[in-house]
């Protein structure tokens, strides 16, 4: 399916990365789950895509990434974040 992706679609990429992270996660490859969410962030990043990389960010955060935090703090002085995500990673209560 990837191979038969149109070269227009480039901008999803994050997004693609981002759900493989999920998909590490899931299966319990959390440190793969953590670099996958990084790589998506900084896909977006490259991509000037800042409300992308807002929501790929906590999600590495989510799987045990504690690296990101100057990088959110810029990055909420760019974007408007109010709901984005509740702050929560999915397996808290709430």
């Amino acid at each position: 399916m990837e191979a038969q992706r149109h070269p227009s679609l480039v901008f999803r990429e994050p997004d693609l990365v981002l759900a493989r992270a999920w998909v590490a996660a899931a299966e319990g490859a959390t440190g793969e789950a953590t670099t996958l969410a990084r790589q998506a962030a900084n896909l977006a990043a490259s991509q000037a895509q800042p409300a992308v990389e807002v929501v790929a960010l906590p999600t590495a955060v989510c799987f045990g990434d504690r690296t990101v935090a100057d990088r959110l703090a810029v990055l909420a002085t760019q974007v408007d974040v109010r709901g984005v995500s509740s702050g929560r990673c999915p397996d808290q209560a709430s």
